[in-house]
């Protein structure tokens, strides 16, 4: 199957076993129409480098990983990306997407099962294209899975029982493919695992957990890249050497989303993985996407070794891992394998602030981290955090001056300043006062980390000691500050723009758009 426009996507009437859907992401706001603070700053450090592991027009891989398994088990499947399709019309019309668009796109779709998932800030736009299933195919069952069903399915659920009727906690590929089996009269209901759902006397049924440990990792279908439309380009994959994370930092969802639960693949299942999409898609760059690379010395030593001896290491790839885990040895390897680019999780520079939120990590070792990987010849990716529970204006004020000090000194090419989010499931949002938060609300579409470039706002909450009002200020003073630093840098002619790019970063492929535009 060749890959399509998204125009053909969304007017083709087609039918279909199981149709996945991506809600549109980016904010309401037109590029023109946003804060000029922000848009400075995406522009003047585009200049100079750009975060390999957080591109704009990333597709929702986890469709894509479920849409194999279905796939090769024989079931027709279809993928709408709405973020695409916005993506597309405001780069070509100049206008968001409408939910005329989105109608559109649903009544020419048939299908038995429609599967949305959805992270947190986007679910409430997939419960409107919900609404929109439902009007127009109110036989077809509705199916809800991601980041925010899993660790919030049963409010989820209770609230939209009229437009839910099955929710997919967790990993999904088995799961989706026991519940088509059971909608085809081949599996009792009992039998799906991470299934949410209201059985025949309106009880909430929550069925076996299927942990992803007890996933076969190392057998799964490749992801069905073939069905991301043509706008959404580059094709980026995320090869997962493990799944899951060890750690439990309080803010984070996707380490509450695998429970704490951590599984390696096997380092010849990962390269074969890797073989197969370059082969397939003509990759040139790929994101090993584990939360936390390099967490097996002897393993990541192992997969670098193999990508060498299969001669791919020619095609080069991008991983974020914790401070104090890389050495000169690690990184050489890493270097020799493909890796162009190695992202850290900073956050702050404050073991104390650090210690409260379980970030296992000791901050007086970055700088010497990010020493190393520039050394090796490398780039440097940063996040940084500012709104931790126990922030003053100083620390803040302080963390600002320190990311203006990484960006001068060369030791970090490119940042990614959040604001804190209590996401549902994670401890900020179970236990806030612990952590030093107050939570304002819990209008879900408003939950921006305000870290990329899909859309930005004022944060959640307060802190003990600093309004969101004054996050959201200094939050735009980081930006205002690391503006002038990548200036300054981008007139030194030994610090321009000179890694590795992605082909159809900023010039677009043809039938695409920009990655970045």
């Amino acid at each position: 199957m060749k890959r399509r426009p998204i125009e053909s996507i969304i007017k083709t009437k087609t039918q279909h076993d199981i149709v996945f859907i991506q809600p549109h992401l980016l904010s309401d706001e037109l590029k023109h129409e946003q804060n000029k603070i922000v848009t400075e700053f995406w522009a003047t450090m585009h200049k100079h480098a750009v975060l390999l592991g957080d591109i704009p027009s990333e597709p929702n891989h986890g469709i894509y990983f479920i849409a194999g398994t279905l796939i090769k088990a024989g079931y027709n499947v279809e993928a709408i990306d709405f973020h695409a399709y916005d993506r597309y019309l405001r780069y070509k019309n100049e206008r968001k997407i409408e939910i005329s668009d989105i109608e559109e796109a649903i009544k020419n779709k048939e299908a038995k099962i429609f599967g949305i998932s959805s992270k947190t800030v986007a679910i409430e736009r997939g419960l409107k294209i919900a609404e929109v299933i439902r009007k127009y195919h109110p036989d077809s069952k509705i199916v809800f899975g991601g980041l925010h069903p899993t660790l919030e399915g049963e409010n989820l659920l209770k609230e939209n029982s009229e437009l839910i009727d099955y929710i997919i906690q967790g990993e999904g590929e088995e799961s989706s493919l026991e519940l088509l089996n059971h909608i085809n009269g081949k599996l009792p209901i009992e039998s799906v695992k991470n299934l949410l759902y209201y059985n025949d006397e309106g009880v909430m049924v929550k069925n076996e957990r299927r942990l992803v440990t007890d996933v076969d990792v190392d057998n799964l279908a490749y992801p069905a890249y073939e069905l991301i439309c043509n706008e959404a380009s580059p094709i980026v994959p995320r090869v997962l050497s493990a799944r899951g994370c060890p750690h439990g930092c309080a803010f984070c969802s996707i380490t509450h989303y695998y429970d704490r639960k951590y599984k390696l693949r096997c380092p010849e299942s990962v390269v074969d993985e890797i073989q197969y999409l370059h082969e397939k898609f003509n990759i040139d760059f790929y994101c090993l996407g584990d939360l936390t690379f390099s967490l097996n010395r002897e393993y990541t030593h192992k997969i670098c070794n193999l990508l060498i001896e299969r001669n791919l290491h020619h095609i080069k790839w991008w991983c974020q891992t914790t401070i104090g885990r890389l050495n000169e040895k690690d990184l050489e390897i890493m270097k020799k394998s493909g890796c162009i680019q190695v992202a850290f999780g900073v956050e702050a520079d404050d073991q104390q602030i650090l210690d409260l939120v379980d970030k296992p990590m000791d901050a007086s070792r970055t700088e010497k981290q990010c020493e190393l990987v520039k050394a090796a010849g490398l780039t440097v990716q940063t996040y940084w955090l500012l709104g931790f529970g126990n922030d003053t204006k100083e620390s803040i004020e302080k963390r600002i001056k320190l990311i203006k000090y990484y960006i001068e000194s060369g030791l970090t090419d490119s940042i990614h300043v959040s604001v804190p989010v209590p996401f549902p499931g994670t401890p900020i949002w179970k236990e806030p006062e612990k952590y030093g938060y107050k939570i304002n609300h819990k209008q879900f579409g408003k939950y921006w980390m305000n870290c990329d470039e899909l859309g930005y706002g004022k944060p959640i909450v307060d802190t003990k000691y600093l309004t969101a009002d004054h996050l959201y200020m200094y939050w735009l003073l980081a930006l205002s500050t690391a503006t002038e630093a990548f200036e300054i840098v981008g007139k030194k002619s030994e610090n321009a723009f000179s890694h590795f790019q992605p082909k159809g970063l900023f010039i677009a492929e043809e039938g695409a758009i920009p990655a970045f535009s």
